[in-house]
């Protein structure tokens, strides 16, 4: 029996060996991995963090180029319509002096042949009375 008992020991220390190893292996490998994935998280996040500033830096740049835009479309905005008050604005000091020159004419012809006018007036009312009566 002392050899089975020997050779039972012998297992059971071959046993506890192999177990002792294989703990080992496995929590080597546990690490392993564990070193892995924390180095995968730190490149996702890395990876993460220079998106982030990339689509941060393209929006302010492209935010800053609508303004620039819009800012340079307002301007020219306030320019057309600046352009177009002064026209307008020509427009009507020549037809004020246009009226007031056809004014200034009637005047001089009313003098020159008031009687003529006279009687243009009266004709031209007696049509109207005439028109406004029927």
């Amino acid at each position: 029996m002392n050899t089975a008992s020997g050779t039972a020991t012998q297992v059971k220390d071959k046993a506890q060996e192999f177990a002792n190893r294989t703990y080992d292996q496995v929590k080597e490998s546990a690490q392993e991995v564990a070193s892995a994935t924390a180095n995968v998280a730190g490149q996702a996040k890395e990876y993460a963090n220079r998106a982030y500033t990339q689509v941060k830096e393209t929006v302010q740049d492209a935010a800053s180029t609508t303004t620039s835009v819009a800012g340079q479309a307002a301007d020219k905005v306030k320019e057309y319509a600046s352009e177009a008050t002064d026209k307008v604005r020509d427009y009507a000091n020549v037809a004020s002096e246009k009226a007031a020159e056809i004014g200034n004419e009637l005047v001089d012809l009313v003098r020159k042949y008031p009687v003529i006018t006279v009687l243009s007036v009266l004709g031209i009312g007696f049509l109207i009375g005439r028109v406004v009566k029927k």
